[in-house]
């Protein structure tokens, strides 16, 4: 049975949509647990990407599901990405980065944050 919120698929293709990460540990909102916290660096930028893809990648396989099978993959940072998006982002992404990469060039909307990764994985029945 369908709760209210989700309708029956006749897809074949896994249908899911994954919640967004950030560079805190799964269960903390805790400033002192923020990776590199307050550091913009280039290298601290990529350590919190690295940080944040290994988290959207243990939610995936919570699913059952890979960046193989995803299609929508967006990032929110006002930091800059380019030394690090081939290394860490679209490498990982694997055949997930054939759908691309979107960069919302925004603030987080979480204090306790430095900047809000996010990569969200969407297949949708059209």
């Amino acid at each position: 049975m369908a709760s209210p919120n989700t309708v029956p698929s006749k897809s074949r293709r896994k249908t899911f949509v994954v919640a967004g990460a950030g560079e805190l540990p799964e269960g903390s909102l805790e400033p002192k647990d923020v990776v590199r916290r307050g550091d913009s660096s280039a290298a601290a930028i990529q350590e919190k990407a690295h940080f944040v893809m290994g988290l959207m990648e243990g939610r995936l396989r919570g699913l059952s599901v890979g960046w193989s099978d995803v299609t929508v993959s967006e990032i929110y940072t006002v930091h800059d990405i380019h030394p690090f998006v081939e290394q860490e982002l679209l490498k990982r992404l694997e055949e997930g980065g054939a759908h691309g990469l979107t960069w919302h060039y925004s603030r987080p909307p979480i204090e306790t944050i430095d900047s809000r990764w996010i990569s969200a994985a969407a297949l949708l029945n059209s």
